[in-house]
């Protein structure tokens, strides 16, 4: 539970963090989340989990989770397509975060 683990599937290393994280699994795929984040939205993983799940990968494309995960653990995030600024929006508002 700490942003040092490497991400399994991928072949890439998860971030590393000053922070505590949780591992959550979307998709086979591994991401470290803010702990406090989680702790003080509690409903955050199970309602990611749920919305990706129900959604195909051309619908809510990984690198759109990737957006929200890092918007949730840096307050930051780069995206250069228009249709992907709105999907992480209605991702973030389905799922409780809120830019």
């Amino acid at each position: 539970e700490s942003g040092s683990s490497s991400g399994s599937g991928s072949g890439k290393s998860k971030p590393e963090y000053d922070f505590k994280t949780k591992d959550i699994f979307i998709r086979g795929k591994v991401y470290a989340i803010r702990a406090s984040y989680l702790a003080e939205s509690p409903k955050f993983e199970a309602e990611l989990m749920k919305y990706v799940d129900k959604k195909k990968e051309e619908l809510v494309p990984r690198k759109v989770v990737e957006m929200l995960i890092r918007y949730v653990n840096e307050e930051v995030y780069e995206n250069s397509s228009f249709v992907d600024e709105v999907t992480v929006c209605v991702l973030a508002g389905c799922v409780g975060e809120f830019f």
